[in-house]
């Protein structure tokens, strides 16, 4: 089972009190640790407002599965419903089990596996979470990603577009490995889009 140590941090754009850029993180009764990336319409209050909706739907759908393993692509579609009366979010989740990364993201948040200096990118779907309207009239497409397989030494980076997708990503420092919470604060520092919220979460896999 994977083994990791897990830093979050947001920003407000310029000017905002809220931030409508939330961050989550949750284990699940299966074994699964989750980490959600979510990214309120605009900014400011109402943003904040969708985003906290989403972060309430998804805190227990995950926490009190008993059935089985929740899964990251039907938990996201079951989010269309609570977020209806909402501006709508971007959201990113992602579920370590084992080690295997699961992934699935609507709308634009970033996700990706940082190996070796190189970030493998997790791809999201075109779309806005709470919108009942498919795009252009279709379908709207999959979500899910295939599984990712981790391995120790990765870093897990899921994050806004408060940030460049071509994140420009430091040589970490060891010592960052045991405190992640610094990588996301120099991210946020050096990189963040000057107009917008911005969230980041990054997390070191000590072990597999």
């Amino acid at each position: 089972m994977a083994s990791l140590r897990c830093g979050r941090s947001a920003m407000a754009a310029p000017g905002e009190h809220a931030c409508g850029d939330r961050t989550g993180c949750w284990h699940d009764r299966h074994g699964g640790t989750w980490l959600a990336i979510i990214d309120g319409l605009g900014h400011g209050p109402l943003a904040a407002l969708a985003a906290d909706t989403a972060l309430a739907a998804l805190a227990p759908a995950i926490t009190d599965a008993r059935a089985g393993p929740p899964q990251p692509r039907q938990l996201l579609e079951d989010l269309h419903g609570p977020l209806a009366g909402t501006r709508g979010a971007a959201i990113g989740l992602a579920c370590v089990r084992g080690d295997q990364l699961h992934h699935a993201g609507i709308g634009n948040t970033r996700a990706g596996v940082l190996r070796d200096g190189r970030l493998h990118g997790l791809p999201s779907a075109y779309g806005i979470v709470g919108a009942p309207t498919p795009v252009r009239g279709h379908a709207m497409p999959p979500v899910g990603t295939p599984a990712f397989t981790l391995c120790a030494g990765d870093w897990l980076l899921l994050y806004s577009d408060g940030l460049p997708e071509r994140l420009p990503l430091p040589v970490v420092p060891a010592a960052w490995r045991q405190d992640p919470l610094r990588l996301c604060e120099h991210l946020l520092a050096t990189a963040r889009q000057p107009r917008d919220d911005a969230a980041v979460i990054a997390a070191w896999v000590e072990a597999v």
